[in-house]
């Protein structure tokens, strides 16, 4: 079986999992006898892969805009239309001839144009959704722009089946798309191969939690930072916390408010693949307070599959895979539940060497490449949704000529548009991460609970400075924008907005 992978990115360039999953998914379709093609965005590398990688496409920024103009443009391109992205695959399936596709995110290349080609080619695809990759490519897009290429009706999303890693990216998906999908089976994450069975490593007493990936807040980190504050507190000494990854530590550096806590905690930067699954199999447990919409998270399986116990946020992909108490301990996603399990780790309230053991064969018997690429195989070779008559003959040159006059009409709906029609309201983001303030106040409230103490008085001070911080902000930016709706009026008042910018940018600063 011909397959063309396409992606947005492709390992050595990545941004996460899904990425480094996708090239898992390559590579084994390759091993088992599979012709492999994949297409991919321009990166400044050489590859050496036993298979085509041909990186054709031009990628454009994620970020969503909210003003007209250059930029807007530019998310179209990243969204609905690239023409010379499309034209690039209407030529690559032209000359390779695939049986099937197998799409992975494609945000930055003009996704639905993407669609749109594989619909007039009438090529069998197979969507992986490592994420809720198809929200973005309808998030804050026009119904008319929508309509043309059968994404407002849903048509251009039933015409392939999906192969999702958690039941938790689909009922996102579903939720922010307001439509369910058609033909989804759910294959969870895996890694390559399984460890090496080997018990538990000896410890030295001192209870190690490990923590690996990006040092970002939606991943938890400040969460982790807050509940070794806290345990600390009863526990001085008895544990550290040791951070591997990419990203900037300062700002939860000075979280560490007490000596105790700065003596627990330590950020060790990015290091190898190999190193960190190295000192998974020397640590206690693997912290993984990560966001409540993680669409699954494979770093708890490696660590799992080295001995390492996970505590996990319960609504994480990952986490319906394991039993609670069993293979890992699942908690809420605040700094109390998360502390609350690390004091039930050092005062023995679970078994870690029969959880480990646990976790480990879980993974090895259920959660490797081997075992669920027959999954993706089986996607791949059975017969696709019925298919809806394409609209126009399949020839490459007609092709090429209809999906730049769908562009054209893209952009000439763009126009007809007016400023409150362009980008509706995106459908309901998930919550984000509580930031600073939110945690200020958290920490007030459990200080406050155990009685009177300057701290309080402090924390409430300290609300008030950032609240009050906020405020001028959301002033200053009302202020921004009815400047902006000005300029879009021809009534340009240049001196006051550019007073405006830099009182905005001095305060951000």
């Amino acid at each position: 079986m011909r397959v063309l992978v396409i992606s947005n990115l492709f390992p050595p360039d990545v941004i996460g999992g899904y990425e480094l999953l996708c090239q898992d998914l390559a590579d084994g379709l390759h091993e088992r006898g599979h012709e492999v093609r994949v297409l991919t965005s321009h990166a400044p590398v050489l590859d050496d892969r036993p298979y085509p990688v041909r990186r054709v496409f031009a990628r454009r920024a994620y970020a969503a805009v909210d003003l007209r103009g250059a930029e807007e443009s530019r998310h179209i391109e990243s969204v609905v239309s690239h023409a010379a992205n499309a034209h690039a695959l209407a030529r690559e399936i032209d000359d390779f001839e695939p049986d099937r596709v197998l799409l992975a995110n494609l945000i930055g290349l003009g996704g639905l144009a993407v669609l749109e080609v594989l619909r007039r080619r009438d090529v069998p695809w197979v969507w992986f959704l490592g994420d809720a990759a198809p929200v973005p490519l309808v998030d804050g897009v026009g119904t008319e722009i929508l309509a043309l290429y059968g994404a407002e009706s849903g048509d251009a999303f039933d015409r392939g089946r999906y192969v999702a890693m958690s039941r938790n990216v689909v009922d996102e998906i579903e939720r922010r798309m307001s439509r369910a999908l058609r033909d989804v089976r759910i294959v969870p994450g895996w890694i390559a191969s399984p460890a090496p069975s080997r018990p538990r490593a000896a410890r030295d007493g001192v209870t190690r939690f490990i923590v690996a990936g990006a040092i970002a807040e939606h991943k938890g980190i400040g969460l982790i930072v807050d509940a070794a504050v806290e345990v600390a507190a009863t526990h001085p000494g008895a544990f550290r916390v040791e951070l591997f990854g990419g990203g900037d530590p300062e700002p939860f550096r000075e979280l560490l408010t007490t000596a105790a806590a700065r003596e627990a905690v330590t950020f060790h930067g990015p290091r190898e693949r190999r190193e960190v699954l190295d000192e998974f199999a020397t640590a206690d447990v693997f912290l993984f307070p990560t966001h409540e919409r993680e669409p699954f998270g494979v770093a708890p399986l490696e660590a799992a599959s080295r001995g390492c116990v996970p505590i996990m946020t319960a609504t994480a992909g990952v986490a319906e895979r394991f039993v609670d108490g069993v293979h890992a301990i699942k908690i809420a996603r605040d700094t109390d539940a998360l502390a609350e399990a690390m004091r039930g780790v050092l005062d023995g309230r679970y078994d870690l060497d029969r959880m480990s053991e646990a976790a480990r064969e879980l993974v090895a018997d259920d959660l490797t490449l081997g075992l669920l690429l027959d999954e993706f195989e089986a996607a791949l070779l059975e017969p696709g949704p019925e298919s809806v008559a394409a609209d126009a003959p399949t020839e490459l040159a007609e092709v090429l000529h209809s999906i730049s006059e769908l562009e054209d009409r893209a952009y000439a709906a763009w126009n007809r548009q007016g400023d409150d029609d362009m980008l509706p309201e995106p459908s309901p983001q998930p919550a984000r991460t509580p930031g600073l303030v939110q945690r200020a106040r958290s920490k007030a409230r459990r200080l406050l609970s155990r009685g009177p103490d300057s701290r309080v008085d402090r924390a409430d001070a300290r609300i008030a400075e950032l609240e009050a911080a906020v405020s001028e902000l959301r002033a200053e930016l009302r202020a921004v924008t009815q400047l902006l709706e000005q300029m879009r009026g021809r009534v340009i008042d240049r001196e006051a907005l550019n007073a405006r910018l830099a009182s905005l940018e001095s305060r951000s600063g």
